[in-house]
């Protein structure tokens, strides 16, 4: 019994089909045979076609249409005159790729348009095209007249929220494209994050960091749509105020210099991130002043409940651990400079303002211009260890807002040090200093000279241990990196990578300590940036004096890679053939 219902669905279902191809077929006929005589023709569904196939001609005057149209609701597949189109305003789809255009074009002029445009009418003699713009551009290119068309009513939030979704199911819509579309249905139609996530099936944390994007200012947003950035770099600027991004992308692009000469390239996303978090971001937990302090900058509040936080709004900063980081310098600053007035004015004694300084051992402007005294012209001292100590405020440099007493005598003879003025205008005093400076200098030279004397091979431990330490602690902060790189150990979140290098020197072996030391002064020739051409270098000059086979090692490593990239290229090519197969141009 099961059986022979099935087989009387199976027919049902078969006929139904039958009936309605025969039906398209006919139909369109009629429709073509009277676009050519120039009639209106119109024809109707048949009642055993399912509702949601219907037909139509958009050529039919007003007058008629009336009586034949179906309800309102109904979608209705209708060949439409392409005259009687216009593209969506709304669409968020901005830019096409001229190639993929012509090979869509030359598409449909072979086999014509497959998959029907989504219209809306906007009057009685217009539709807008809602989802299908690629398809009504290559028509009307193809010299096409009519084309099919789904014909349904839209309100203008239905109509967008439809373009939206559709494109952005697009492999090759741009991030700012989707960004701005998000913005666009957010502010029309009114949704909250949580609905806007639903409705585009993205998670709520995509969706945040998306509509970030939308902050860029005009030159971010020009160089992520020409590829000169990625999408995390303009993510990582996007998450800036906008006075700080250009600063920002200028530092995306840095000049280096190799066997080659200088060249310009665009730094990684992870080191753009490392400039920010250097240059710009604020680590709230050494602020000076209270961060819960809502009085000390009224307009701005407290900086626990700011939204420029990291922790306020961990869906854009999740890379962030540190959740006490402020991404507003200018608020920063301005607070800053409110609590060191309010120290200026608790620390005056007898209408004595407390000395200004500075942690720095330049400053600018100079003491004379008004600006701190730096460091090496004070000194920390305890109170009343000589007649010349005062009360002192650091304004500048490491313990900003610190009140300290400091002796800045500089003929104290308990504390005094000396100074060299380079400030002075004089050409006596000029001559002085310039004096002071080769005497200290010949002095330093003596020194080093009887030091380099008493200089024995091997090392002392101690020594060896030293000179490896200071000498990561001089080089750039891209080599130290590429160092800590190299180890299992180099692996930490702290800033002051010299102290980690301190900490683990003094267990190395000797020979430990040496490759330590060779591999940091051949650490510019062993990262993938700093290498410009196969010349000759150090690393080949040093790797001779140790009897090493160069030649026969880059042959070897040579053709292990050439053969790994065969056969990586040889996936490669497989895999985008059959996706050129599944993804041909759809007409």
């Amino acid at each position: 019994m099961t059986n022979d219902l099935e087989v009387e669905h199976t027919k049902a279902r078969s006929t139904e089909a039958l009936a309605r191809r025969t039906f398209v077929e006919r139909a369109m006929r009629r429709v073509r045979v009277g676009i050519q005589s120039g009639a209106p023709c119109l024809f109707t569904r048949p009642r055993y076609l399912s509702s949601s196939v219907g037909l139509g001609l958009w050529t039919v005057p007003s007058t008629e249409r009336s009586r034949y149209m179906l309800p309102a609701s109904s979608p209705q597949l209708v060949e439409v005159r392409l005259d009687g189109l216009q593209l969506s305003p709304t669409n968020p789809r901005k830019q096409f790729d001229a190639t993929r255009q012509a090979e869509l074009t030359a598409s449909i002029q072979a086999q014509g348009v497959l998959v029907p445009l989504l219209c809306r009418p906007l009057s009685s003699q217009r539709l807008e095209v809602v989802a299908g713009a690629r398809r009504y551009l290559a028509a009307k290119a193809a010299g096409l007249i009519t084309v099919p068309a789904i014909l349904r009513p839209l309100t203008d939030t239905e109509a967008l929220e439809v373009q939206i979704i559709e494109n952005l199911q697009r492999e090759d819509v741009h991030p700012l494209d989707e960004a701005e579309a998000y913005h666009t249905l957010r502010t029309t139609a009114g949704y909250d994050l949580a609905t806007l996530a639903t409705k585009v099936g993205k998670s709520r944390r995509a969706v945040v960091q998306r509509l970030q994007l939308t902050t860029l200012t005009a030159d971010v947003r020009a160089a992520f749509r020409d590829d000169c950035i990625s999408t995390r770099h303009a993510f990582l600027m996007a998450r800036l105020p906008v006075d700080d991004q250009p600063s920002a992308l200028q530092a995306c692009y840095r000049r280096r210099w190799g066997l080659d000469g200088e060249t310009e390239q665009v730094i990684s996303a992870a080191e753009l991130a490392e400039w920010i978090e250097q240059n710009l971001h604020l680590d709230l937990r050494r602020a000076p002043f209270s961060t819960t302090d809502a009085a000390l900058l009224p307009h701005a509040g407290p900086c626990t409940t700011c939204p420029k936080r990291t922790g306020y709004v961990p869906d854009l900063f999740p890379d962030i651990a540190k959740h006490d980081t402020c991404t507003d310098r200018a608020c920063f600053a301005h607070k800053l400079d409110v609590y060191l007035t309010q120290q200026r004015l608790a620390f005056t004694i007898d209408g004595r303002a407390p000395l200004e300084l500075a942690t720095t051992y330049g400053s600018a402007p100079t003491p004379e211009a008004g600006g701190p005294l730096p460091y090496s012209r004070w000194e920390e001292v305890e109170p009343g260890t000589c007649a010349h100590t005062t009360q002192g405020l650091i304004v500048s440099g490491n313990r900003v807002g610190t009140a300290i007493t400091v002796c800045a005598a500089p003929e104290c003879p308990t504390h005094g040090r000396m100074h060299v003025d380079n400030t002075a205008t004089d050409r006596t005093a000029r001559r002085e200093q310039h004096r002071v400076q080769r005497m200290e200098l010949a002095v330093r030279e003596a020194i080093a000279a009887e030091m380099l004397s008493r200089v024995v091979a091997p090392l002392p431990r101690p020594v060896a241990n030293h000179i490896a330490i200071v000498a990561f602690e001089r080089l750039w902060l891209e080599h130290q990196k590429a160092m800590l790189a190299r180890y299992p150990w180099g692996k930490t979140t702290q800033r002051n990578l010299t102290s980690v290098v301190a900490s683990q020197v003094p267990g190395f072996s000797d020979t430990e300590v040496a490759q330590f030391m060779i591999t940091m002064l051949l650490i510019g020739e062993l990262r993938l940036t700093d290498i410009g051409s196969t010349k000759k270098t150090l690393l080949d000059e040093i790797a001779a004096l140790y009897e090493v086979d160069v030649s026969a090692i880059r042959k070897q490593v040579t053709s292990t890679m050439e053969a790994k990239h065969t056969k990586r290229a040889s996936a490669q090519q497989s895999r985008s053939s059959r996706r050129t197969q599944a993804t041909a141009p759809t007409s």
